[in-house]
Protein backbone atom coordinates (compact mmCIF):
# COMPACT_ATOMS: atom_id res chain seq x y z
CA UNK A 1 0.00 0.00 0.00
CA UNK A 2 1.71 3.19 -1.24
CA UNK A 3 -0.75 5.64 0.21
CA UNK A 4 -1.57 5.87 3.89
CA UNK A 5 -5.06 6.53 5.16
CA UNK A 6 -4.63 8.07 8.58
CA UNK A 7 -6.89 5.57 10.28
CA UNK A 8 -6.98 4.69 13.93
CA UNK A 9 -4.23 2.06 13.73
CA UNK A 10 -1.78 4.44 12.06
CA UNK A 11 -2.57 7.15 14.58
CA UNK A 12 -1.96 4.89 17.57
CA UNK A 13 1.20 3.53 15.93
CA UNK A 14 2.53 7.07 15.50
CA UNK A 15 1.63 7.96 19.11
CA UNK A 16 3.42 4.85 20.36
CA UNK A 17 6.54 5.63 18.36
CA UNK A 18 6.47 9.23 19.58
CA UNK A 19 6.07 8.13 23.21
CA UNK A 20 9.01 5.73 22.98
CA UNK A 21 11.10 8.42 21.30
CA UNK A 22 10.22 10.90 24.07
CA UNK A 23 11.42 8.44 26.71
CA UNK A 24 14.65 7.88 24.77
CA UNK A 25 15.19 11.62 24.34
CA UNK A 26 14.51 12.25 28.04
CA UNK A 27 17.15 9.70 28.99
CA UNK A 28 19.72 10.81 26.41
CA UNK A 29 19.63 14.36 27.77
CA UNK A 30 20.94 13.00 31.09
CA UNK A 31 23.60 10.94 29.32
CA UNK A 32 24.95 13.37 26.72
CA UNK A 33 24.71 16.55 28.87
CA UNK A 34 24.27 18.57 25.67
CA UNK A 35 22.04 21.62 26.10
CA UNK A 36 21.01 21.63 22.43
CA UNK A 37 19.88 18.38 20.75
CA UNK A 38 21.83 19.31 17.61
CA UNK A 39 24.98 18.49 19.61
CA UNK A 40 23.62 15.15 20.84
CA UNK A 41 25.57 12.37 19.05
CA UNK A 42 22.63 9.93 19.21
CA UNK A 43 20.21 12.40 17.60
CA UNK A 44 22.75 13.26 14.90
CA UNK A 45 23.23 9.55 14.22
CA UNK A 46 19.45 9.04 13.92
CA UNK A 47 19.13 11.98 11.51
CA UNK A 48 21.93 10.61 9.32
CA UNK A 49 20.36 7.13 9.34
CA UNK A 50 16.99 8.57 8.32
CA UNK A 51 18.61 10.55 5.51
CA UNK A 52 20.45 7.47 4.21
CA UNK A 53 17.27 5.37 4.43
CA UNK A 54 15.32 7.92 2.35
CA UNK A 55 18.04 7.98 -0.31
CA UNK A 56 18.17 4.17 -0.49
CA UNK A 57 14.39 3.99 -0.67
CA UNK A 58 14.30 6.52 -3.50
CA UNK A 59 16.91 4.55 -5.43
CA UNK A 60 14.96 1.31 -4.89
CA UNK A 61 11.77 2.92 -6.22
CA UNK A 62 13.41 4.45 -9.29
CA UNK A 63 15.67 1.55 -10.31
CA UNK A 64 13.33 -1.34 -9.38
CA UNK A 65 16.28 -3.28 -7.96
CA UNK A 66 16.17 -6.49 -5.98
CA UNK A 67 16.11 -4.39 -2.79
CA UNK A 68 12.57 -3.36 -3.49
CA UNK A 69 11.67 -3.69 0.20
CA UNK A 70 13.66 -0.49 0.76
CA UNK A 71 10.95 1.45 -1.01
CA UNK A 72 9.08 1.30 2.32
CA UNK A 73 11.42 4.02 3.61
CA UNK A 74 9.81 6.57 1.27
CA UNK A 75 6.23 5.47 1.87
CA UNK A 76 3.73 7.71 3.64
CA UNK A 77 3.66 5.43 6.69
CA UNK A 78 7.47 5.52 7.06
CA UNK A 79 7.54 9.31 6.75
CA UNK A 80 4.78 9.60 9.35
CA UNK A 81 6.69 7.36 11.79
CA UNK A 82 9.95 9.24 11.20
CA UNK A 83 8.27 12.56 11.96
CA UNK A 84 6.64 11.07 15.06
CA UNK A 85 9.97 9.73 16.29
CA UNK A 86 11.86 12.99 15.71
CA UNK A 87 9.16 15.14 17.33
CA UNK A 88 8.84 12.79 20.30
CA UNK A 89 12.60 12.69 20.79
CA UNK A 90 12.89 16.49 20.74
CA UNK A 91 9.95 16.91 23.13
CA UNK A 92 11.42 14.41 25.61
CA UNK A 93 14.87 15.96 25.27
CA UNK A 94 13.61 19.48 25.97
CA UNK A 95 11.37 18.37 28.86
CA UNK A 96 14.29 16.84 30.74
CA UNK A 97 15.69 19.09 33.48
CA UNK A 98 18.69 17.32 35.02
CA UNK A 99 19.83 20.46 36.92
CA UNK A 100 23.32 20.19 35.44
CA UNK A 101 23.69 23.75 34.14
CA UNK A 102 24.83 26.93 35.86
CA UNK A 103 25.81 30.18 34.15
CA UNK A 104 29.17 31.56 35.23
CA UNK A 105 30.92 34.83 34.51
CA UNK A 106 34.44 33.56 33.80
CA UNK A 107 37.49 35.81 33.96
CA UNK A 108 39.76 36.12 30.94
CA UNK A 109 43.29 36.71 32.19
CA UNK A 110 44.59 37.97 28.84
CA UNK A 111 42.00 40.70 28.32
CA UNK A 112 41.16 41.30 32.01
CA UNK A 113 37.50 40.95 30.99
CA UNK A 114 34.84 38.30 31.52
CA UNK A 115 32.74 35.95 29.43
CA UNK A 116 29.37 34.55 30.47
CA UNK A 117 28.98 30.89 29.54
CA UNK A 118 26.79 27.95 30.57
CA UNK A 119 28.73 25.50 32.73
CA UNK A 120 27.35 21.97 32.33
CA UNK A 121 28.58 19.65 35.06
CA UNK A 122 27.98 16.06 36.17
CA UNK A 123 29.33 13.52 38.64
CA UNK A 124 30.84 10.22 37.49
CA UNK A 125 32.15 7.68 40.02
CA UNK A 126 32.32 10.33 42.73
CA UNK A 127 34.28 12.84 40.63
CA UNK A 128 32.82 16.05 39.23
CA UNK A 129 33.38 16.81 35.56
CA UNK A 130 32.31 19.53 33.15
CA UNK A 131 30.91 18.99 29.67
CA UNK A 132 32.11 21.48 27.02
CA UNK A 133 29.26 22.23 24.64
CA UNK A 134 31.04 21.05 21.51
CA UNK A 135 30.15 18.02 19.42
CA UNK A 136 33.71 16.67 19.59
CA UNK A 137 33.95 16.89 23.39
CA UNK A 138 30.55 15.22 23.83
CA UNK A 139 31.55 12.38 21.49
CA UNK A 140 34.85 11.91 23.38
CA UNK A 141 32.94 11.66 26.66
CA UNK A 142 31.32 8.45 25.38
CA UNK A 143 34.87 7.08 24.97
CA UNK A 144 35.75 7.93 28.57
CA UNK A 145 37.60 11.20 27.87
CA UNK A 146 36.39 13.58 30.57
CA UNK A 147 37.11 17.14 31.67
CA UNK A 148 37.74 17.38 35.46
CA UNK A 149 36.14 20.32 37.26
CA UNK A 150 37.37 21.70 40.57
CA UNK A 151 34.70 24.13 41.74
CA UNK A 152 32.48 24.46 44.81
CA UNK A 153 29.23 24.82 42.87
CA UNK A 154 26.93 24.33 45.86
CA UNK A 155 28.50 27.20 47.82
CA UNK A 156 27.82 30.01 45.32
CA UNK A 157 26.30 32.92 47.26
CA UNK A 158 26.23 35.71 44.69
CA UNK A 159 24.48 35.91 41.32
CA UNK A 160 23.99 38.83 38.99
CA UNK A 161 21.84 39.33 35.92
CA UNK A 162 23.83 39.32 32.68
CA UNK A 163 22.59 39.79 29.13
CA UNK A 164 23.93 37.15 26.72
CA UNK A 165 23.36 36.89 22.99
CA UNK A 166 24.42 34.70 20.09
CA UNK A 167 23.86 37.47 17.56
CA UNK A 168 20.20 36.57 17.02
CA UNK A 169 18.57 35.90 20.38
CA UNK A 170 19.25 37.95 23.52
CA UNK A 171 18.60 36.49 26.97
CA UNK A 172 18.98 37.68 30.53
CA UNK A 173 20.50 35.00 32.76
CA UNK A 174 21.63 34.81 36.38
CA UNK A 175 25.38 34.22 36.33
CA UNK A 176 27.78 33.54 39.19
CA UNK A 177 30.80 35.88 39.06
CA UNK A 178 34.22 34.28 39.43
CA UNK A 179 37.58 35.58 40.59
CA UNK A 180 39.78 32.72 39.35
CA UNK A 181 39.72 30.39 36.35
CA UNK A 182 42.67 28.11 35.59
CA UNK A 183 42.82 25.65 32.69
CA UNK A 184 45.30 22.77 32.49
CA UNK A 185 45.68 20.60 29.41
CA UNK A 186 45.55 16.83 29.83
CA UNK A 187 46.54 13.94 27.58
CA UNK A 188 44.38 10.84 28.04
CA UNK A 189 45.39 7.54 26.45
CA UNK A 190 42.97 4.84 25.31
CA UNK A 191 43.50 1.26 24.09
CA UNK A 192 46.61 0.21 26.01
CA UNK A 193 49.09 -1.70 23.82
CA UNK A 194 51.91 -2.30 26.29
CA UNK A 195 54.30 -0.34 28.45
CA UNK A 196 57.70 1.32 28.21
CA UNK A 197 60.15 0.13 30.87
CA UNK A 198 62.71 2.40 32.49
CA UNK A 199 65.80 0.65 33.90
CA UNK A 200 68.58 1.79 36.19
CA UNK A 201 72.34 1.25 35.73
CA UNK A 202 72.07 -2.35 36.97
CA UNK A 203 69.31 -3.24 34.53
CA UNK A 204 66.53 -3.29 37.11
CA UNK A 205 63.11 -2.01 36.07
CA UNK A 206 62.33 1.06 38.16
CA UNK A 207 59.29 2.40 36.30
CA UNK A 208 56.75 1.39 33.66
CA UNK A 209 55.08 3.93 31.37
CA UNK A 210 51.95 2.61 29.63
CA UNK A 211 51.63 2.99 25.88
CA UNK A 212 48.30 3.69 24.20
CA UNK A 213 47.08 3.39 20.65
CA UNK A 214 45.04 6.60 20.81
CA UNK A 215 45.70 9.84 22.65
CA UNK A 216 42.97 12.39 23.33
CA UNK A 217 43.39 15.87 24.74
CA UNK A 218 41.16 17.26 27.46
CA UNK A 219 41.23 20.11 29.96
CA UNK A 220 41.06 20.36 33.73
CA UNK A 221 39.23 23.48 34.96
CA UNK A 222 39.62 25.13 38.35
CA UNK A 223 37.06 27.81 39.16
CA UNK A 224 36.85 29.96 42.30
CA UNK A 225 33.72 32.03 42.78
CA UNK A 226 33.82 35.61 44.02
CA UNK A 227 31.54 34.98 46.99
CA UNK A 228 30.63 31.70 48.64
CA UNK A 229 28.34 30.74 51.49
CA UNK A 230 31.34 29.82 53.65
CA UNK A 231 32.61 33.42 53.49
CA UNK A 232 31.71 36.17 55.92
CA UNK A 233 29.92 39.19 54.37
CA UNK A 234 33.11 41.28 54.07
CA UNK A 235 35.34 38.54 52.64
CA UNK A 236 34.00 39.15 49.14
CA UNK A 237 35.69 42.54 49.00
CA UNK A 238 38.91 41.25 50.54
CA UNK A 239 39.07 38.36 48.07
CA UNK A 240 38.40 40.72 45.18
CA UNK A 241 41.30 42.99 46.16
CA UNK A 242 43.58 40.01 46.82
CA UNK A 243 43.00 38.49 43.41
CA UNK A 244 43.26 41.82 41.62
CA UNK A 245 46.63 42.35 43.30
CA UNK A 246 47.62 38.77 42.45
CA UNK A 247 46.78 39.28 38.77
CA UNK A 248 48.77 42.53 38.69
CA UNK A 249 51.72 40.83 40.42
CA UNK A 250 51.58 38.00 37.89
CA UNK A 251 51.63 40.51 35.02
CA UNK A 252 54.65 42.25 36.54
CA UNK A 253 56.39 38.89 37.00
CA UNK A 254 55.81 38.02 33.33
CA UNK A 255 57.30 41.37 32.29
CA UNK A 256 60.33 40.75 34.50
CA UNK A 257 60.84 37.30 32.96
CA UNK A 258 60.70 38.83 29.48
CA UNK A 259 63.31 41.41 30.46
CA UNK A 260 65.59 38.70 31.88
CA UNK A 261 65.24 36.66 28.69
CA UNK A 262 66.40 39.67 26.71
CA UNK A 263 69.23 40.54 29.11
CA UNK A 264 70.59 36.99 29.40
CA UNK A 265 72.51 36.91 26.07
CA UNK A 266 73.69 40.47 26.68
CA UNK A 267 75.22 39.47 30.05
CA UNK A 268 77.35 36.83 28.31
CA UNK A 269 78.83 39.41 25.96
CA UNK A 270 79.40 41.81 28.85
CA UNK A 271 81.32 39.11 30.76
CA UNK A 272 83.48 38.39 27.71
CA UNK A 273 84.11 42.09 27.29
CA UNK A 274 85.27 42.42 30.91
CA UNK A 275 87.63 39.45 30.49
CA UNK A 276 89.18 40.90 27.34
CA UNK A 277 89.53 44.26 29.05
CA UNK A 278 91.30 42.57 31.98
CA UNK A 279 93.74 40.81 29.64
CA UNK A 280 94.57 44.06 27.93
CA UNK A 281 95.21 45.72 31.27
CA UNK A 282 97.49 42.83 32.26
CA UNK A 283 99.62 43.28 29.14
CA UNK A 284 99.95 46.96 29.84
CA UNK A 285 100.35 46.91 33.62
CA UNK A 286 102.01 43.54 34.28
CA UNK A 287 103.45 41.92 31.12
CA UNK A 288 104.73 38.85 32.98
CA UNK A 289 101.29 38.02 34.43
CA UNK A 290 99.80 37.20 31.04
CA UNK A 291 102.22 34.26 30.62
CA UNK A 292 101.33 32.93 34.06
CA UNK A 293 97.66 33.18 33.21
CA UNK A 294 98.12 31.25 29.96
CA UNK A 295 100.05 28.52 31.80
CA UNK A 296 97.29 28.19 34.40
CA UNK A 297 94.68 27.92 31.64
CA UNK A 298 96.68 25.16 29.89
CA UNK A 299 97.03 23.28 33.14
CA UNK A 300 93.27 23.50 33.76
CA UNK A 301 92.51 22.21 30.27
CA UNK A 302 94.94 19.29 30.75
CA UNK A 303 93.38 18.48 34.14
CA UNK A 304 89.89 18.29 32.67
CA UNK A 305 91.09 16.11 29.80
CA UNK A 306 92.62 13.69 32.31
CA UNK A 307 89.35 13.58 34.25
CA UNK A 308 87.38 12.79 31.08
CA UNK A 309 89.85 10.06 30.13
CA UNK A 310 89.55 8.55 33.60
CA UNK A 311 85.75 8.52 33.30
CA UNK A 312 85.92 6.74 29.94
CA UNK A 313 88.23 4.05 31.38
CA UNK A 314 85.89 3.56 34.34
CA UNK A 315 82.91 3.18 32.00
CA UNK A 316 84.72 0.58 29.89
CA UNK A 317 85.65 -1.39 33.02
CA UNK A 318 82.03 -1.44 34.17
CA UNK A 319 80.86 -2.68 30.78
Amino acid sequence: MNTLDFDTMSLFLGLGVGLVAAIIGYGMRKVSHAILPIRDPFFIFVMIAEFVAVIMGSIAVSDKTSFEFMSFFVSDLAMFLVIAFDMGYLIGYIMCRPNDTIYVDLLESETMGSNTLPLVHYVKEGVRYMMPQTFGAICKSFLGVRYPLNANLHAVANFRTVAVTNGIIKLNVSAAPTCLHNVEELSIGKCKIGSKKTKDENGNVIAKEPRYLFHFYAESHTILFSQETIDDPQSFWRKAHIYIDAVQSAAEAREQVKRLEIQQPIIKYQGAEEMVTGLISLTNDAPNMINDLLIKMDEEVQRRENINALRNVRTEVKQ
